[in-house]
C-alpha cells in the first residue's frame, strides 16, 4: 500500500518537477530563440506536483480512500465522543 504510493510520489515528482526545472534550465544555458516561452509552459507543471501527490496519498493509502469514498457517498460518518472530567488533586506540602 505504501510502498506504491512511494513510488508513484517520486514518478510524480520527476514527471511534474524535475522534469519542467530541467526544461528551463536547458532553454535558459542554450538560449534558444523562443526560451521564455517554453519556461513560460514549462513552470505551471512544477505547480501540479503538490496536487498530484495529495492526490496519490488519498487514492492508494486505503483508510483516507475509505473515507472518501464514504464521505462522498453521503453516509454519516461514525462520530467519536470524549469527555473529561474534572478530578480534584490534593497535594499536602509537607516542610521536613
Amino acid at each position: 500500500m505504501l510502498h506504491r504510493a512511494l513510488l508513484t510520489q517520486v514518478l510524480g515528482a520527476i514527471l511534474f518537477a524535475a522534469i519542467p526545472i530541467l526544461i528551463m534550465v536547458v532553454t535558459f544555458v542554450s538560449e534558444f530563440r523562443k526560451g521564455s516561452l517554453i519556461a513560460n509552459f514549462a513552470f505551471p507543471l512544477t505547480t501540479f506536483h503538490v496536487t498530484f501527490d495529495c492526490l496519490c496519498l488519498l487514492y492508494f493509502v486505503k483508510p483516507y480512500r475509505r473515507f472518501i469514498i464514504r464521505a462522498f457517498k453521503g453516509s454519516k460518518l461514525p462520530v467519536r465522543r470524549s469527555t473529561v472530567t474534572a478530578a480534584n488533586f490534593y497535594h499536602e506540602n509537607t516542610i521536613i
